[in-house]
């Protein structure tokens, strides 16, 4: 979600924003309004079927009557938080005046569309993209670089931008935070956010982490008592047979062996398992707050002004290249996969966020998978998939598809 909070304020920013202010960029709001501002979209996504209005005005907090948007530029629609929370927002507030309106303002052009009963898929990724993100060993590279900081100077000096950006980060992901805001999962019942996250993995994908402890050793969590076990082979097989109906489309003579009823079958099969998994509200949290983490350092690496990264003389002209930087500083190494790893992530969130609301369960809707007449969003990742799975994984998915039987 912290991406998307990003362009969302890039829009309402003001043009003529005075040099030298605090920018209102995400690391630049206090923590407490981060996490508040999760909660707000959390709240809404829950609760988008029904929707009530809030609004925050000069008179204070307003209760959840139906007030509509244009009384206010501060009206959250579709939220139904507690007003100790909304008063976090309100620019008046016990922070100061710290952008909070602006905050409200990208919020609520995050939360604008017009149909309030679709599934918002696009308030944060798929938990794939955690899991593509966190294969890269961004959050163990940016570990220690909040370790080094908080312990000596061995960074060197770190500017006031960038020692905000270790507040919020520390308050966000490294913090056992006291107050019940809706990313705060660390308990004595779940002591490591780390293996929480691979806990979701194993679940809904039943995938590891390429990477264990810090020693080498295999990384200990509880793996659950169910598991996808065929995704990774049924998302293969469905990408293979795309394969194979993109290249027949393509022929001019010869034989069309694309058979657009497999390729149904098998999103229907990924639909099924994954939507499993999903029961009564199950991963859907964990789903939150992984993505949101993976989302807070893969912003901080995609920036190539973040302040943390100008501190650490990591600047580079890609994100991987960023973070092989940061880890250099630090002693690490990034997967040497990275740059795949980032290129799958958002593809493969919006294809299987697709797949489980049933998008290409039927023969007639699959041809966008593959049409190369009339390529459109949906084709081009796809073939942005096929070409860096193989890369970050080895397999081939161009060559003859197996299929996948149930």
């Amino acid at each position: 979600m912290f991406i998307e909070l990003a362009q969302a304020l890039k829009k309402v920013q003001p043009p003529s924003a005075v040099p030298g202010e605090i920018s209102h960029e995400v690391s630049s709001f206090h923590p407490t309004q981060l996490q508040t501002a999760m909660d707000v979209l959390w709240e809404y996504a829950r609760r988008r079927a029904v929707p009530v209005a809030v609004q925050i005005n000069d008179a204070g907090i307003g209760g959840h009557k139906a007030l509509p948007p244009e009384q206010s530029d501060l009206t959250l629609e579709g939220t139904s938080l507690r007003d100790e929370l909304l008063r976090v927002l309100y620019p008046r507030g016990a922070f100061g005046d710290l952008g909070a309106e602006m905050l409200v303002k990208a919020l609520r052009e995050m939360l604008t569309i017009d149909d309030l009963t679709t599934p918002p898929p696009w308030l944060w990724n798929h938990l794939i993209y955690g899991y593509m993100i966190e294969n890269t060993r961004i959050i163990e590279i940016f570990s220690k670089v909040m370790y080094d900081i908080l312990h000596g100077e061995r960074l060197g000096a770190i500017s006031a931008d960038g020692h905000r950006w270790a507040r919020a980060t520390e308050e966000l992901f490294f913090r056992n935070q006291g107050f019940s805001f809706i990313s705060s999962m660390q308990s004595s019942l779940r002591p490591d956010p780390g293996a929480t996250r691979r806990n979701a993995y194993y679940r809904m994908f039943a995938m590891d982490l390429n990477h264990g402890t810090k020693d080498n050793s295999p990384y200990p969590y509880d793996k659950g008592d169910a598991n996808n076990k065929e995704f990774v082979a049924t998302l293969e097989s469905l990408l293979g047979e795309i394969w194979r109906g993109y290249m027949n489309a393509t022929n001019v003579s010869g034989p069309n062996t694309t058979d657009d009823a497999i390729i149904a079958d098998l999103a229907l099969q990924l639909q099924e398992m994954l939507n499993e998994r999903r029961i009564k509200g199950n991963l859907t949290r964990e789903e939150f707050v992984a993505v949101s983490t993976a989302a807070w350092f893969h912003l901080t690496v995609e920036s190539p002004d973040a302040p943390i990264i100008i501190d650490l003389k990591a600047e580079a002209t890609t994100s991987e290249e960023r973070l092989r930087r940061v880890a250099e500083r630090v002693g690490l190494a990034p997967h040497s996969k990275s740059r795949s790893l980032f290129a799958l992530a958002k593809p493969l969130s919006r294809l299987l966020s697709e797949i489980e609301q049933g998008t290409y369960s039927d023969s007639g809707a699959v041809r966008p998978l593959y049409d190369p007449k009339e390529p459109g969003e949906v084709t081009k990742d796809t073939l942005s998939i096929i070409n860096h799975w193989a890369v970050a994984t080895g397999k081939n998915l161009k060559a003859t598809p197996v299929m996948s039987a149930r």
